[in-house]
């Protein structure tokens, strides 16, 4: 299953869902939405729009209109949401110009990453993208995927969802310039074709902000770090799963949105029932060396949350 990945390689968000320019009576309104603007790398008409899933064009509105330039377009299948939940998503892109729009067909797919079209000004002052997300297909939104709501503001119809509960950010593409006071998850590989390389790995001495009891617990069930016995712990364990880092062999589970800081000197945290050929073993090294390294006096004699440095 591929990640929903933010769909520009430059990111700078010059207006967030709350902005009073613009976007704040959409926000505050019924329904609402959580639109942003995307200008991309400078305020020319250069950052693409690269398909964040492998996508389908459901409507295009506005081309050779006055109407504003409007796209609309559909995961081919559930994705994975920074949100931790996995649903079908439409999104609704604002002011492409007429010379990308025309060429553009409804019924036409695109693959993961795929250039769609360039930022754009029709029915804006600058070039931009205006984009709103919906967790749902474009068929369950109402009234044609758009309407107007009791602020007088048109919004995608219903199932809004906010841009950092649904975009990861590849970090290995795409560079933060400016997130407009949001805070995105990110992970740091090529989410092409579901093939999703974690950014972690066993032995990793991370602190977090957020954990989780289960690996498949969703995000209304994160547990703030400051409700913990402590906030870090080694990597003991991964798997494919929402939260797939298991700390300390059961402290907690993290996802690479949930760590802030990690060393990786592969220290790793003493739990109960450890010893030190458990710990040689799982990290392929000696007993002996683990003593040397560590200036171990007695090597039957070790504490649950005693760091052992592993070289």
């Amino acid at each position: 299953m591929q990640y929903l990945k933010y769909p520009v390689a430059n990111m700078r968000i010059t207006q967030n869902y709350k902005g009073m320019v613009s976007h704040y009576n959409g926000y505050s309104g019924s329904p609402n939405d959580y639109a942003i603007d995307e200008a991309g790398k400078d305020s020319t008409k250069s950052e693409p729009f690269l398909a964040p899933c492998d996508m389908i064009v459901k409507r295009i509105y506005g081309v050779n209109t006055k109407g504003v330039n409007t796209i609309w377009l559909q995961s081919l299948n559930p994705v994975k949401l920074a949100n931790n939940t996995e649903s079908y998503i439409t999104m609704l892109v604002m002011h492409v110009d007429d010379s990308d729009l025309i060429n553009i067909k409804v019924g036409q797919t695109y693959k993961q990453g795929e250039k769609i079209f360039v930022e754009g000004t029709d029915g804006a002052s600058g070039y931009h993208f205006h984009i709103s997300v919906a967790n749902t297909t474009f068929d369950k939104l109402n009234n044609n995927g758009w309407v107007k709501n009791s602020k007088g503001t048109w919004v995608i119809s219903n199932n809004a969802i906010k841009p950092e509960d649904a975009f990861y950010v590849d970090s290995s593409y795409t560079k933060i310039i400016s997130s407009g006071g949001l805070v995105f998850k990110s992970f740091s590989n090529n989410a092409d074709n579901g093939n999703n390389d974690l950014k972690y790995k066993i032995g990793d001495y991370v602190t977090f902000s957020t954990c989780y009891k289960s690996s498949t617990d969703s995000v209304a069930k994160a547990i703030p770090a400051n409700q913990m016995i402590r906030n870090s712990g080694t990597i003991t364990k991964i798997v494919d799963a929402p939260n797939p880092y298991l700390l300390d062999n059961g402290l907690c589970w993290v996802n690479d949105g949930d760590i802030r800081d990690i060393d990786r000197s592969n220290t790793y945290t003493v739990v109960k029932g450890d010893t030190l050929w458990s710990i040689a073993r799982k990290y392929n090294t000696t007993v002996d060396k683990l003593v040397a390294d560590n200036n171990i006096k007695n090597s039957n004699q070790i504490k649950v949350d005693q760091k052992i440095v592993i070289k």
